[in-house]
């Protein structure tokens, strides 16, 4: 054998060895990153189809509780209009304390499902919301001493209790903004 044929051998083989080997590295590497990568792909797969069946339930839960809750403020606000507050009538009839008792209930169902349920609400909404429920929770501690009055001997005519106007006057922006979260969630634009 000629120089050239030995040296062409010794380092055309060795190079030949070298290119079959990096071939099968490279194709054993890129199967293996081919493999991971797909697993990765459905662990994505995965957790995004967790992600959207978690956040479809917590958007059920919220527009349930948004639909009882605005259920409850219309059902308070048209017991309220119909009978008015009983503290602006005698409080001696059987018929003014049972109105009063009714609409204590109303608003205390109306302020339990708020309470339980704050975290579904915006903070402008909670805002809104506590404003209300603080006036009438006033009303509420002036009515029990006006009774407490009455029983004593003592006056109801010093007393201001707001009227059914300036209780309309918090309920309408809370139900303006418990519409407009509710058309949220069903993806309507509020500015329509």
């Amino acid at each position: 054998m000629e120089i050239w044929q030995t040296l062409l051998l010794a380092f055309g083989g060795n190079a030949v060895l070298l290119a079959i080997l990096g071939w099968l590295a490279k194709s054993f590497v890129s199967g293996l990153i081919a493999k991971d990568l797909k697993g990765f792909e459905n662990d994505l797969k995965l957790k995004a189809i967790e992600h959207q069946t978690k956040f479809t339930g917590l958007h059920e839960k919220r527009a349930d509780v948004l639909a009882s809750f605005y259920r409850a403020v219309i059902t308070f606000e048209m017991y309220f209009k119909e009978h008015g507050h009983p503290i602006n009538q005698k409080l001696t009839s059987n018929e003014n304390y049972q109105h009063s008792k009714e609409i204590a209930s109303r608003f205390n169902h109306m302020e339990k499902i708020f309470i339980e349920n704050r975290v579904f609400f915006t903070l402008e909404t909670c805002k809104i919301v506590d404003n209300l429920l603080e006036t009438l929770e006033e009303i509420r501690k002036l009515n029990k001493t006006i009774q407490v009055g009455l029983t004593t001997g003592g006056t109801t005519q010093a007393i201001r209790i707001p009227s059914y106007q300036g209780i309309k006057d918090k309920i309408a922006p809370i139900k303006l903004e418990v519409e407009n979260n509710f058309r949220n969630i069903l993806g309507i634009d509020i500015e329509s």
